[in-house]
């Protein structure tokens, strides 16, 4: 069961989730989801259903944050070798040289969110 003090945890996580959503937008121009996705695509090709179970997000996001991405030059849709039908996603070379400019040692990480924040978790 949820008590209050679990409800404002969740919202004082969310809310430092939010201020390196901001970070990452500022200094990089691509939001927390778009860098997570390029991040997940350094290990290979996948389809959008993939991405967007990988990333915890709908189908309807990751189709969204893809078209993004491709509209920044950063991936591709190419159909897949195996399958004809089946569409999947790769970093270009843009792709890949935006990834690795993501100078994350900038991004201030947000006390709750560090080793020293105090995160435990508590199986119900």
């Amino acid at each position: 069961m949820m008590d209050k003090k679990s409800l404002c945890r969740i919202r004082d996580t969310y809310r430092a989730i939010a201020q390196i959503d901001m970070q990452m937008q500022q200094l990089f121009g691509l939001n927390l989801n778009e860098a997570m996705m390029l991040c997940t695509l350094q290990d290979g090709d996948l389809n959008s259903g993939s991405l967007a179970q990988t990333l915890g997000i709908t189908p309807s996001s990751a189709s969204k944050i893809i078209k993004r991405l491709e509209s920044l030059g950063f991936v591709v849709r190419h159909s897949d070798s195996d399958d004809r039908r089946s569409m999947v996603v790769s970093l270009t070379e843009q792709g890949h040289d935006k990834l690795n400019s993501l100078a994350c040692d900038k991004i201030v990480m947000p006390s709750l969110l560090t080793d020293s924040g105090d995160i435990s978790l508590k199986k119900p």
